[in-house]
């Protein structure tokens, strides 16, 4: 109720969300209700539809204030589907997360999943229960915490979100860092982190602008994998930063209350940081959990340590792991069944032991300050050694072996026993035995760039080499898949999906809403022609009644003048109350045009909704009229030149096509031309062409630094729609200084003049969505050349480089190698042995970097 928006502006972002389920919480039972029914009333002006097509209504579950729960549930009963737990906080002193949790994960099951093709099959299929992944780890991890009789931290970093384990006291919580992700979400890492925070664990200098077009082409093209050092340690960073500050949002949510008493079991339920410590600590972790593919796939299991040391940051002593296959899930539900069996497997067959963390907290005063450390070897052997302030050590031993530790900190150093006093223990190790980490809790980097890259090399090399079963004798790529000496390898990606010169291009038009359809079958269209139209509901504006006019909320009824459905005219009345002889009169008249949509009883206020607004759906491109949905809109067909790009901002547009010179000189004699510049250009040329006043700009690659310059917005917020660019801009290749490919410059360059309709529209994730560029050909619609079937990648297939020095190249693969090969970074992946005509010249690349063209 506080983040500072006006309500007309939380109802309509609560009515566009359109969320799956709601939770509505607040205040202490018998205490106040004001502000939970002015959420309540949010929630009624909003009225929001649910988005999956076998809800009725969306789902609500109050857990609030037990003594509004009668009044709320009178105000949204018909507007929800309206379900009651306990309150979340009946008294100051508790906190009762519990009740909700369980009646949300079965609201979520029973309106939402239930939904999810196969799923009624699949529970037809069990006599055990459903779980949801969240519950499901949950209960792994408790029973793991109860084996191991330790506090354990798993750490899941995904493409679009971080998610945080942990059992803490038995407790367990979980936090969903989003948009902090190593594909999808990874120029949002770098936006929230800042590039400074990347680059300082870099063990080779990257420039800021080339680390922004890498992050950016990788959100596009998610799938593929580094094939350089510099670019696996570049998303290594990333991972760091990604999982420190999800670690971080996860500590800030667990904490304790200073002076209250709480039932904590947080399962995804968000509550504000309170004064008091977080009861999850790294010095309290006894078993760091990874996983995730940055972590699970590592070239070296030493980089995936790196990861989790240097983001997490443990004190005391900490074993390390990673779950290879993120099972957790599955064998959460499987405990139910045999707890045993569940966790051995688990252990054995998904838990990949790293070793063991042992980094005391505190910052060492003198260089005389050290730990001394003694370890009884598995061969009955003593290791003894005092190190100094600033080392980054290991020791060596097996995943199956275990030793006796004893660590005996100078007075600077904690333990976890406090400041000076041994500690001793039994480890296990693992991929990179015992670390040593003596380089400061927090810790601090150099702030001399050189100084610390190598810092960062040493450190990292360290691991690396410590750790078993790192990939010997990595393939080399031919001469002709290197870069020309002298120059950089590309780091961008080209045109995906599809790139035809004629085919038949099928755009469904549907209205955002229910409205009049004006075309019918057969219908011939222009681009320009109106197919549907509808009304959209214009925004609700708030009016405050019952404070202007003295009264209490259940008493505004008596001295309304209009009633809930009436229009209005801006200045008109809409409630009075006279005084006595009439004198002291007060009104209160509508601020805006519009209708009267409803009086709150609870809360005082008026609901006014504007006008409509009339929204025209256009053809789009020119074509045949293939299939009318009545109310909904229409399927329009043409046989056009297709090509499909990486990446744009902007809307649909359309204009003649304009080839430019190599000096970018804009003809302005043309009216509304979308431009195509073969070269990349730069924000001063979008300047240009915005003031020139034209309908698209198509480009092979722009610098992701200087679109965000240009826009004002990160590259991942232009992924979700947010930009508002004056005209609709296409990238064919992707970021950075990229010329666009021979074959589709071609392409644009034969049909120069003619109309094109374009679309800007940009979706990576829940359904690609790519730009695409439609030039509408003569001829009757529907008659077109043969296109290729979509078949997996075969010998024969034509495919294009979408990373590495060859990037854009075309090419068709003569080999499929069955044995996956050992890249230079030291991935082992599946490779494709592809013949490129231009050179005639062939080349190794990993399967990942492929993508097949439909032409």
């Amino acid at each position: 109720v506080d983040d500072g928006r006006p309500v007309w502006e939380r109802i309509e972002r609560i009515r566009s969300l359109r969320p799956d389920l709601i939770l509505l919480s607040g205040g202490v039972d018998g205490g106040a209700t004001a502000q939970v029914f002015e959420m309540a009333e949010l929630l009624a002006g909003a009225a929001p539809k649910p988005r999956l097509p076998g809800q009725d209504r969306v789902p609500l579950l109050y857990a609030g204030n037990a003594g509004a729960a009668d009044a709320v549930r009178d105000r949204l009963s018909g507007i929800f589907a309206f379900g009651v737990t306990e309150n979340i906080r009946p008294t100051m002193e508790r906190e009762c997360l519990g009740p909700a949790r369980h009646d949300l994960q079965a609201s979520f099951l029973e309106h939402v999943m239930r939904q999810a093709p196969g799923y009624a099959s699949l529970v037809a299929l069990t006599d055990t229960p459903v779980l949801p992944t969240p519950a499901a780890v949950g209960e792994l991890l408790e029973r793991l915490a109860a084996r191991e009789r330790e506090n354990v931290v798993a750490i899941d970093i995904g493409g679009a979100t971080t998610d945080v384990f942990s059992i803490v006291d038995g407790v367990y919580r979980k936090t969903v860092a989003a948009n902090l992700g190593m594909s999808y979400s990874m120029g949002n890492v770098a936006a929230e982190a800042g590039y400074d925070a990347l680059i300082r664990w870099l063990p080779d200098r990257m420039e800021e602008g080339e680390i922004r077009n890498i992050l950016a082409n990788k959100m596009l093209r998610p799938t593929t994998i580094p094939d350089t050092r510099a670019e696996l340690v570049l998303e290594q960073a990333t991972a760091r930063e990604a999982i420190r500050l999800a670690f971080a949002q996860h500590r800030n949510l667990a904490v304790e209350l200073k002076g209250t008493r709480r039932d904590r079991q947080i399962d995804n339920l968000l509550a504000r940081e309170g004064p008091g410590d977080s009861l999850v600590h790294p010095g309290r972790i006894g078993l760091l959990i990874g996983s995730g593919g940055v972590l699970s796939h590592a070239p070296s299991r030493g980089q995936a340590a790196a990861i989790l040391i240097d983001a997490v940051q443990p004190e005391g002593i900490t074993a390390l792991a990673v779950d290879s296959v993120f099972m957790m899930p599955h064998l959460g539900a499987m405990g139910r069944l045999d707890a045993d069996a569940a966790l051995n497997a688990f252990d054995r067959e998904c838990l990949v032991r790293l070793g063991t963390c042992v980094a005391p907290s505190g910052t060492p005063g003198t260089s005389r300050d050290l730990l001394d450390v003694t370890v009884g070897m598995p061969d009955g052997k003593k290791y003894q050694k005092e190190y100094l302030p600033g080392t980054f050590a290991a020791i060596p031993l097996g995943s199956d072996e275990t030793a006796e530790l004893t660590v005996r900190p100078s007075p600077w150093f904690d333990m976890g026993a406090g400041p000076g006093i041994a500690v001793n223990t039994r480890v296990r190790g693992g991929a990179v035995g015992i670390v040593i980490d003596l380089r400061g809790r927090p810790l601090r980097l150099p702030d001399d760039p050189e100084t610390r890259a190598a810092l960062m090399r040493d450190w990292l090399a360290l691991l690396e080499n410590s750790a078993a079963g790192a990939p010997e004798n990595p393939i080399k790529m031919s001469d002709a898949s290197r870069p020309p000496a002298g120059e950089r390898p590309g780091r961008a990606y080209v045109p995906g999906l599809a790139l035809s010169s004629r085919a038949e291009v099928r755009k469904d038009r549907e209205l955002p809403m229910p409205g009049e359809v004006l075309v019918h079958t057969g219908d011939r269209v222009a681009g320009s022609d109106v197919v549907a139209r509808t009304l959209l509901p214009g925004p609700a504006v708030p009016v405050p009644l019952a404070g202007p006019l003295g009264c209490l909320p259940g008493e505004i009824e008596a001295y309304l003048k209009k009633s809930p459905g009436d229009s209005v005219r801006a200045g008109e009345t809409i409630a009075e109350v006279k005084g006595f002889f009439g004198l002291f009169s007060e009104t209160v008249v509508s601020p805006v045009d519009g209708q009267l949509e409803s009086v709150s009883p609870l809360t005082g206020h008026a609901l006014i909704r504007r006008s409509p607004v009339p929204v025209d759906l256009l053809a789009h491109v020119p074509g045949v009229i293939r299939e009318v949905r009545e109310g909904r809109g229409a399927c329009v067909i043409c046989d056009a030149a297709f090509i499909q790009a990486i990446f744009g901002v902007g809307g649909e547009a359309r204009g003649p096509l304009l080839l430019l010179k190599n000096d970018k000189y804009i003809d302005m004699s043309i009216s509304r031309p979308v431009l195509v510049a073969r070269e990349a250009v730069d924000a001063g040329f979008l300047e240009r062409a915005a003031a020139a006043g034209v309908s698209g700009v198509v480009t092979g690659g722009l610098p992701a630094q200087e679109l965000e310059a240009w826009l004002g917005l990160p590259v991942g917020r232009m992924l979700t729609g947010a930009a508002r660019p004056p005209f609709t801009l296409i990238l064919t290749e992707g970021f950075g200084r990229l010329p666009m490919s021979d074959r589709v410059f071609r392409l644009l360059d034969r049909h120069r003049g003619l109309i094109a309709s374009i679309d800007g529209t940009t979706q990576i994730r829940a359904g690609s969505i790519r730009p695409e560029i439609v030039i509408p050909l003569e001829g009757a619609a529907g008659v077109s050349e043969e296109t290729s079937a979509r078949q997996g990648l075969r010998i024969g297939t034509e495919v294009r480089l979408i990373r590495g020095a060859r990037f854009g190249a075309f090419g068709r693969v003569t080999a499929l190698p069955e044995a996956p090969a050992v890249l230079a970074t030291g991935a082992r992946v599946r490779v494709a042995e592809l013949h490129l005509p231009d050179g005639d010249e062939t080349i190794i690349v990993p399967r990942a970097n492929l993508e097949i063209i439909a032409s």
